[in-house]
């Protein structure tokens, strides 16, 4: 007949397993969720730089200032998108007509490597393109 004394510390083993396996999958999450969460920042990013481009003038004006709101957004929330290029057109010089659209498109690499346990292949690279076109009832005309 077994005793409780001998039954002593039957619980710990399965209980180290759990805790194990939960910090695994806790670590797992965090690790599949860097990606989508860069991603969407850089989308963001696009997004504002674009809509700030169409506000210009002239079209070096918009790309100045589409890459200046983008760079400063990814700056500002710390996103850890390395060697960031961003690619703003129209190209050209001369004015912002209705109807256009100035485009902004970033391409950077993301690393998990500073919250992998393990060594993964780390560095993927992300693109991200947002347009907005040029309003005809905007206010600053050249």
């Amino acid at each position: 007949m077994n005793s409780i004394r001998d039954q002593q510390g039957s619980a710990a083993f399965p209980t180290l397993v759990a805790v194990l396996l939960l910090m695994v999958g806790l670590g797992t999450m965090v690790y599949m969720a860097r990606i989508p969460m860069v991603l969407s920042e850089v989308q963001a990013a696009a997004a504002y730089g674009a809509r700030a481009g169409t506000q210009q003038a002239t079209r070096p004006q918009a790309r100045e200032t589409a890459e200046q709101i983008a760079r400063a957004h990814l700056e500002e929330r710390g996103v850890p998108c390395v060697g960031p290029q961003y690619t703003v057109t129209p190209e050209g010089n001369g004015t912002l007509e209705s109807g256009q659209t100035v485009r902004v498109t970033i391409t950077c690499t993301v690393y998990t490597d500073d919250i992998a346990w393990v060594s993964l292949p780390t560095g993927q690279q992300i693109s991200a393109s947002f347009g907005a076109p040029v309003d005809r009832f905007r206010g600053n005309e050249p």
